[in-house]
Parts: C-alpha cells; structure tokens; sequence
C-alpha cells in the first residue's frame, strides 16, 4: 500500500470518530481518485441524525437537491437497490436516458460537475442509508480505469468507517435515553493495548479520571482486576465470535470505581470491524487497531439522591443519608442499623425529614426519594 493510500484511508477511518473531519477528507478523497468532488450522505433515523457532505459543491446545489430533485433523479431508483459496496456508473443506471432526463437539462448540467459518476451505498438497512458519490469535473468528464480502481479501493473503508460510526452514535443516542452522564470518550486500542486515537472527550477522561494508565503508549487501567478484564475484551473482539463471524458482533463492558475520587467509569468495548471485514484494519498509517472502548462516567445514583435531598429540602447528611435507606423498605430499625445510629436518634431524624420536605408518611417519604434519583 502507497503512501497516498494509507493517508486517505487513514482519514477516512478518523472521520469514523470525528465527523467534522469529513470535508478535507473527502476533498483528499477526490483527488486520490482523480474525480472532482465526493459527496457522502449519511441518514439515522434512529438517532436523528442526518449529514450530507460534499466539499467541493455549491450550497445551493445541495439544498435544491434535497429539496425538489431528488425526485427527479434517474439514477436513484437503480443505485437505492443496489448491495452495500457493489459500485455503479451511468452504464448501470442508463447513460442515454440520464443525459435526456429533465433532472440533467435543467438542474445537474448547471450544478458545476459532469454528468459520469461513480457511487456505491455504504449503508443500507431500517432507519440507516449512507451512500458516497464520486463526481467528476465538466471539463474531464469520464471515468478512466484509475479513478474506478482507487474508488473501488476505499469503498470497503468508507463502508466500514461509516458502520463505526453509526455504532458510536448509537451508543451516545442510548447512554442519552438511559439518562447517564454519557458515552462522553472514544478510544481505539491495538491487540497489545496501544492506544491508536482518543477523541478530545476520550483524552480528558484518560487526563483527569485518574482510573486510565498510559505508559510509552500502553493503555490501562489502575485497578489490576479491572485492567485484566479490559485485556480480556480486547482479546476477545479478535476471536471468531468477536469479530462476528459467527453472525454477530460482540460487545462488553467493564466497569471501574475509582478509589481516589469514587468516580465509576463504564466501558464498552467492540470490534472495529464490522462484519464480514477484515480483523486489525489500519486506523492512522502503521496502526493495526482492534477494538474500539467507548468510555463514560456512570450517575453515581445515591449521590445524586443525596445532594438533591440536601440542596433542595435542607437535609443534614445524616438525615439525607436516613431518608435514602428507608428505600430498602424494611422498617425505620434496619434503616437505623445501615446508618448506625439507634433508634431513637433515627425517630428524631425522621420528624426533622418530614418536616423539611413536607411529607407525613414513610411511604410518602420513599416516593419523594425515588423521584430524586436518576434512572439506571
């Protein structure tokens, strides 16, 4: 592989993690191909997400299309059915017919590119579709045998970085609806745990969580325990069942408390391929990254708890700590030995806690607690 190649491929995979990078990188794209612009359009229904990207095109252009051509388009119905990566032409789609379309004469004659293109789907399945075109220039306007072989080269990659993609996205969507701190840091390790890219997110976390080691590049963990488990899942995403050649990709998680500022982190570790792909594809030039470990901080749900009763109601520590273990429902006594404190001591308590927060009866008391605290 050239170094031209392992440039683009290599941003083609960054972009995976960092979406804002895709316009250099799809005008580096073109040139590599020779072709004028790449557009690459990316829809998820499932988490709301919607991108076109097209570097070199005119805003105008773009925003007529989706508003009104699209309809109008000879090409779409044909390319809309094709495989993921299979690549068509106007020989696919009919050159003869798209050059008297109305959609040619009257809107992409004037749009600044020529009429041949090269496209492929990169994603096509319930409420995900991404596909990348190559366009080429008015004044060079044919697909010559290089331009076809380069892009038929990154289709695989481009396929694969926009899967990655979509499966980060999916898991920020997720840690979103489940109401945690969030899928906040990306990280993307090789099979000897060096650490290949960490988003801006992924670096602060690594910085200031105190849970992450990193050691001439070797990513881990502070607790032992915790950093066997994450070898382990790395290992794992290289195995058969790991990469999914069983069917299915395999994703799990460690979870870590760290000691000195009982901060818990959750990490999700999967492939970085997709199914079907090959094991260990190059991330950044000489990289041979395996897994992905998308990283967050878990609601600590009792903290949570616990500062609201304070803050909003006025509670002490202690009556805040009573009022959350008379969750458990076993009684004022086994309520009283958890916090260690007697009985009597937790009777007084409990009068100061009904009458701070308004509330007259135990079970009132365990409801207003349990709106207090975050969902799982």
């Amino acid at each position: 592989m050239g170094d031209a190649e392992q440039e683009v491929i290599g941003q083609i995979y960054e972009c995976a993690l960092d979406a804002s990078g895709w316009t250099g990188t799809l005008g580096m794209l073109a040139d590599f191909c020779g072709g004028e612009n790449v557009a690459l359009a990316v829809i998820d229904q499932n988490t709301g997400y919607s991108a076109v990207t097209a570097p070199r095109s005119d805003p105008s252009v773009i925003a007529a299309y989706e508003q009104i051509w699209w309809r109008l388009d000879p090409t779409a119905p044909v390319t809309g059915v094709m495989a993921v990566g299979q690549i068509t032409s106007l020989d696919t789609t009919g050159r003869e017919h798209f050059l008297k379309s109305q959609f040619y004469n009257e809107f992409w004659k004037h749009s600044g590119f020529g009429a041949e293109r090269l496209a492929s789907n990169l994603a096509v399945r319930d409420g995900f579709f991404a596909s990348a075109v190559l366009q080429t220039s008015p004044r060079y306007d044919r697909v010559d045998a290089q331009m076809e072989r380069r892009f038929r080269l990154v289709v695989p990659h481009l396929v694969r970085s926009v899967e990655l993609a979509n499966r980060y996205r999916a898991r920020q969507f997720d840690a979103l609806l489940r109401g945690t701190a969030g899928v906040t840091g990306c990280l993307v390790v090789d099979a000897d745990m060096h650490l290949v890219y960490a988003n801006a997110d992924g670096e602060a976390i690594i910085e200031q969580s105190r849970c992450f080691t990193l050691r001439r590049g070797v990513l881990g963990l502070a607790s032992r325990a915790a950093d066997m488990a994450l070898e382990s899942a790395v290992i794992a995403t290289m195995s058969p069942h790991g990469q999914g050649w069983s069917g299915k990709a395999r994703t799990s998680r460690v979870t870590m408390t760290c000691r000195k500022t009982s901060q818990t982190i959750s990490i999700d570790i999967e492939p970085v391929s997709p199914l079907g792909s090959v094991p260990g594809l190059p991330l950044v030039p000489g990289s041979r990254a395996v897994a992905v470990l998308n990283v967050g901080y878990l609601v600590n749900r009792k903290r949570v708890a616990l500062d609201e009763l304070r803050y909003r109601f006025g509670l002490t520590v202690a009556e805040a700590t009573l009022a959350y273990e008379m969750l458990a429902g076993d009684g004022r006594q086994a309520a009283a030995e958890r916090c260690g404190i007697s009985i009597n001591t937790a009777r007084t308590h409990l009068t100061r806690i009904f009458d701070k927060t308004g509330v007259k009866r135990q079970a009132e008391l365990v409801a207003l607690v349990n709106r207090l605290i975050p969902p799982n």
